[in-house]
């Protein structure tokens, strides 16, 4: 009998490393957010906010293979509908 893979933690990515990730600024990545194209962050606490890896993943692959700006908007409102989804 083969058991269930083990799920992976989630790995989240504070802002300076989202930073230097993306190699986009700040005030871009809050512009980015503002315009639906990034997903706002996880607030963990009063002044902690992360970003799931695997989402900023997904952006980057569709990004990669071409998407458009509505494609990245559809594909943020779905992340956000999955993690209202999720709670």
């Amino acid at each position: 009998m083969q058991s269930a893979p083990a799920r992976q933690p989630l790995q989240w990515l504070r802002l300076p490393d989202l930073i230097t990730r993306r190699r986009r600024s700040r005030s871009a990545t809050y512009r980015d957010i503002e315009d639906g194209l990034f997903p706002p962050p996880v607030r963990l606490g009063a002044n902690s906010s992360v970003w799931p890896e695997f989402e900023v993943d997904a952006i980057d692959r569709a990004r990669l293979a071409g998407a458009s700006d509505d494609d990245i908007r559809a594909l943020v409102a779905q992340q956000v509908q999955n993690r209202k989804a999720a709670a």
